[in-house]
């Protein structure tokens, strides 16, 4: 059943007396309702060269987290694109009008990865995800910039001349 079970082993000999008792608490989580962002395991960097991933926390009716292995649709603000339509785009190039929206499946944990496509583009990301029965959540999160190290450049004007170096001037005749 979804939510708490509670499961009793009872092991006996062969008199039927009672030799050791096992219980175990499993917890059979429901499909996703609703999700959060896990900003502390996903990489937003918009540097062009690295896939950027959204990680978001999914989690059932019960506030467990959501079954492993359960999917979900997800859209994403301009200008930003998933993986998933892409590759999708690449296999059925001359089809391209019947796109179905990307999935997230969750995993362990109730972690799931929205892969996008590699971007320049910073600002701000949001991620809708419809839920069966619910309103739509969406989740807001910032696409940075790479870090680099910084160059400094600099300007000097100045001017050197035959009168001011002291001490040399007869050297020069």
């Amino acid at each position: 059943n979804n939510g708490d079970n509670h499961f009793e082993f009872i092991v006996r000999d062969t008199d039927d007396n009672v030799v050791k008792t096992l219980s175990r608490h499993i917890v059979y989580a429901g499909i996703p309702v609703r999700a959060e962002l896990a900003e502390e395991i996903s990489r937003l960097i918009a540097d062009g060269r690295h896939v950027p991933v959204v990680a978001i926390r999914v989690f059932d009716s019960e506030g467990h987290h959501a079954r492993p292995g359960s999917t979900g649709e997800f859209t994403l603000s301009e200008p930003y694109i998933s993986q998933q339509l892409i590759e999708a785009f690449q296999v059925n190039r001359l089809s391209g009008l019947d796109r179905a929206n990307p999935k997230y499946v969750v995993g362990q944990n109730g972690l799931a990865y929205i892969v996008l496509e590699p971007t320049t583009e910073t600002g701000q990301l949001e991620i809708e995800l419809p839920f069966a029965g619910r309103k739509n959540t969406r989740l807001q999160t910032w696409m940075q910039p790479e870090i680099r190290d910084w160059i400094m450049v600099g300007l000097a004007e100045g001017t050197a001349g035959y009168n001011n170096v002291s001490g040399n001037r007869e050297a020069w005749n």
